[in-house]
Order: structure tokens, then C-alpha cells, then sequence
């Protein structure tokens, strides 16, 4: 099977025009990861007609299961690091994700903050004034 990039503004209508990775003996399906010596790709795109695939290049890939804290604007992908710009679509409480990279089952946790802004709009009476005393008093 020939791997094909799908980094970089790919073609996915036709994978044979994005950057060669290589060829690998396997099969693979959709959301496999394929590590090669060229690094970890998760194949994103199968065309099973020409026997070719498009994959990502996953910079860093974790395989270790367990609590990991990522705090982000969007859910991001413990595994492959994938960040799904679109989290805002889930529900709002904890709840399980489908990665839409690798295929790695994730839990999530949406957290939720407060800020406030303010501005002036009115100022405080001010009164100017004379001290008659200036006695200073000790209690």
C-alpha cells in the first residue's frame, strides 16, 4: 500500500498528487496508526481501487493510557495531539470522544470560566474641601 501525505493543503480527491511517504506490505484501515522509519502517520483517507492511502504525520504520539491534563480551547487528542476545532459541538458535560485522527477513544471535561470587564460610565461626586482641624487625634 502506498502512503501519501495529507498534510499541507492535500488533494483528497486524488492521493497520488500529495507528497510520497513510502510504501508499506500492510493493510491498513481508517484511524490506524502505521509507524515507519520516517515517523507515526494515522491513516486519514483509504483508496482500496489503487491500494493507497493518505495519512497525517503525528508529531508526537503518546500510547500511554491514564489520566493526562490538557487544558485547551478545544479538545485535543492525548494520544495524537489532534485538536478538533469544532469541540464546541459536544456536550457540555464530561462525556467520551472519537478522535477524529488516530480513532482513540478520549474522556473529556469541558470547563467552564467567568470573566467580567467593566467600564466607567458615571463618575463619583467629588468634594472639594478645607480641613479646619489639623489636630491630628490618637485613639
Amino acid at each position: 500500500m502506498k502512503l501519501y501525505s495529507l498534510d499541507n493543503n492535500p488533494d483528497y480527491e486524488s492521493l497520488s498528487n500529495n507528497p510520497y511517504i513510502g510504501e508499506i506490505e500492510e493493510s491498513a484501515a481508517t484511524y490506524e496508526i502505521i509507524r515507519t522509519i520516517k515517523g507515526d502517520f494515522v491513516i486519514g483517507v483509504l483508496d482500496e481501487k489503487n491500494d493507497c492511502a493518505g495519512a497525517h504525520e503525528i508529531k508526537e504520539l503518546n500510547l500511554e493510557i491514564g489520566k493526562e491534563e490538557i487544558y485547551k480551547h478545544n479538545i485535543t487528542c492525548p494520544c495524537c495531539g489532534y485538536e478538533d476545532r469544532d469541540s464546541w459541538e459536544c456536550e457540555d458535560s464530561n462525556d467520551e470522544y472519537e478522535c477524529g485522527q488516530c480513532g482513540a477513544t478520549i474522556e473529556y471535561e469541558r470547563i467552564v470560566t467567568v470573566e467580567y470587564s467593566s467600564e466607567l460610565v458615571k463618575l463619583p461626586s467629588i468634594i472639594n474641601a478645607e480641613l479646619k482641624d489639623k489636630e491630628v487625634r490618637e485613639n
